[in-house]
């Protein structure tokens, strides 16, 4: 019932400070013909709109850069006969808790032996959040993202 409930506000802060300042920074821009960071030397107190409308575009850049650096990784990857994410592979997986969807062997060896009632007790009795980390199954894929 209240999911878009954030709409409200920022929708009033897009008409009231968003737009006009976005819009008043184009025609002055393009009047002026400066930059970002020269063009509100008009206006000292407003100096830091500048800064931050350029560190917001460097970490928009960086960001972009990260996601396409994955999308290319990815690509190439899945052009293998086999996917490196369709198996645990101990060069980047945790073997104890490494599972491959699908498959009848869902854990290692070493922790197969091991009891459900087994875990939970040890999982019980340890009350720090890395310990029960380590008990907690994950699939290969997300191991090979993380």
């Amino acid at each position: 019932m209240q999911r878009g409930a954030f709409l409200i506000p920022y929708l009033i802060m897009l008409a009231l400070a968003g737009k006009p300042m976005y819009f008043l920074e184009l025609a002055v821009g393009q009047f002026g013909g400066v930059g970002p960071l020269a063009l509100w030397n008009c206006c000292p107190m407003a100096k830091g709109v500048g800064v931050a409308m350029v560190t917001v575009s460097l970490i928009v850049c960086i960001y972009y850069n990260v996601i396409m650096s994955y999308t290319i990784h990815y690509m190439i990857a899945s052009f293998s006969s086999e996917v490196p994410w369709s198996k645990c592979d101990p060069a980047w997986a945790d073997m104890h808790s490494c599972y491959v969807r699908g498959s009848n062997q869902s854990m290692s060896n070493s922790t197969s032996l091991i009891s459900n009632s087994t875990i939970q007790a040890l999982a019980q009795l340890s009350n720090s959040t890395a310990s029960n980390k380590t008990l907690e199954r994950e699939t290969a894929g997300l191991q090979y993202w993380e």
